[in-house]
């Protein structure tokens, strides 16, 4: 289908770019940017913080199921703590396609 609007070597980077954001190779072009202030964190409170979760309730949900991942590590404990620290540059998955890089402010 996408062959008929583009060349095909277009449609074969869009897939191979497509292929390399599900398997967690690459960022999504709509990745959210974020700064955060340094500190601890419950991680329920940093979901929300960071947007990704509207309420505490849905995050720790989320965590539970496995649907979070942070630099590639599943997030086991809703109620834990991440300690943020300065410099500090980090990519939080949920689910397969929502993406956002966090970093802390100066």
């Amino acid at each position: 289908m996408v062959s008929q609007y583009y060349d095909i070597e277009k449609a074969q980077a869009a897939a191979q770019r497509e292929k390399a954001v599900h398997t967690g190779q690459a960022l999504p072009s709509d990745a959210l940017y974020l700064e955060i202030d340094p500190g601890e964190y419950q991680v329920a409170d940093f979901l929300v913080n960071i947007g990704a979760f509207k309420s505490k309730g849905e995050a720790r949900r989320m965590v539970q199921n496995g649907g979070v991942r942070l630099n590639d590590e599943k997030i086991a404990d809703p109620v834990g703590s991440l300690d943020v620290k300065a410099q500090c540059n980090w990519v939080v998955r949920v689910g397969k396609r929502r993406c956002f890089v966090v970093n802390t402010k100066d």
